[in-house]
């Protein structure tokens, strides 16, 4: 089980992605791919914030068109266990003087307690959380 991080989701909803996230899309097995409801909430909230016109609509239509391509059906919950388990992490990286958002601490205890390993081009943002990691962008 593979979790997309938002910037790889945004990556591949670009007009031409990055070609090594481009090929690394398209060597998985479509069912191993997974994004979290905190992922969905920051994509949703990103095209949000844009404004009207057609820049945001294009977007809007490459993120539905990603997310229906590769996550039909595939969104992991911020649940009770997930809460127990960001709560450790994110006080754990708090007093290690390496705090993180609420949003990442958020991805790193979902897929930690469902054994996902995240991929995201912000590695280091994730490390020391207990989780597996792998970098789309690295070949």
């Amino acid at each position: 089980m593979i979790v997309v991080d938002t910037n790889a989701v945004s990556e591949a909803a670009r007009g031409v992605p990055d070609t090594n996230v481009d090929d690394w899309f398209d060597h998985r097995i479509g069912d191993e791919l997974y994004v979290t409801a905190t992922i969905m909430a920051e994509l949703c909230f990103g095209i949000e914030l844009m404004p009207l016109g057609r820049r945001r609509s294009t977007l809007q239509s490459r993120i539905d068109l990603v997310l229906g391509q590769y996550f039909a059906d595939r969104v992991l919950p911020f649940d009770g266990m997930a809460a127990r388990a960001y709560a450790t992490i994110h006080a754990t990286r708090r007093r290690s003087g390496c705090p993180m958002s609420m949003a990442d601490a958020q991805i790193a205890a979902t897929c930690l307690v469902n054994g996902a390993t995240l991929a995201t081009r912000n590695v280091c943002d994730f490390q020391g959380c207990g989780i597996r990691l792998v970098n789309p962008w690295a070949r």
